[in-house]
């Protein structure tokens, strides 16, 4: 396993990365981040470079040990947007949670991915519920079938593990 991704674990490190948006976070800016958390990063390591390392273990990370328990997907032309929780079991790390929100608009480049690793399966599910009744608002939904809906008559659709 990548080592910046175990001691992401092993810290509960959480971490936000963006590009196209005014504000969003330059890779300087993540790298000094997770340096303040206590991640330990080669200090001659390109930004680049750790972004890919992040990225690509995180993905190694969820494919080898890890398990959807809630999720919920819209999905459009050019257009991602996603919450997830993931129950992790790894041999020598033990059982731990992630949370994971993403926003992807191809057609303006402009994306947004949200990590959170925790040993607390409550703070992972509460995440997740912050973000589904933020979806319900910003929707005006009142439970995932009408959100569902609402979605369709606007060209998205919905896939969810609720």
């Amino acid at each position: 396993m990548e080592p910046l991704i175990e001691q992401m674990i092993e810290k509960q490190i959480e971490f936000s990365t963006g590009t196209g948006y005014p504000g969003a976070p330059k890779p300087e800016d993540v790298i000094r981040d997770l340096r303040e958390q206590g991640v330990e990063i080669p200090p001659t390591m390109p930004p680049e470079d750790v972004e890919e390392k992040i990225v690509t273990g995180l993905e190694t990370l969820l494919d080898r040990y890890c398990q959807a328990v809630k999720a919920i997907e819209i999905n459009g032309a050019d257009y991602h947007e996603g919450s997830y929780v993931y129950k992790c079991v790894h041999p020598r790390l033990g059982k731990f949670y992630i949370y994971l929100s993403e926003l992807e608009e191809a057609t303006s480049g402009k994306s947004t991915l949200s990590v959170k690793f925790t040993r607390n399966q409550a703070e992972a599910l509460q995440r997740f519920n912050d973000y589904f009744e933020y979806l319900l608002d910003k929707y005006d939904a009142t439970d995932l079938e009408s959100l569902e809906k609402e979605l369709e008559q606007h060209g998205f659709e919905v896939w969810a593990i609720i």
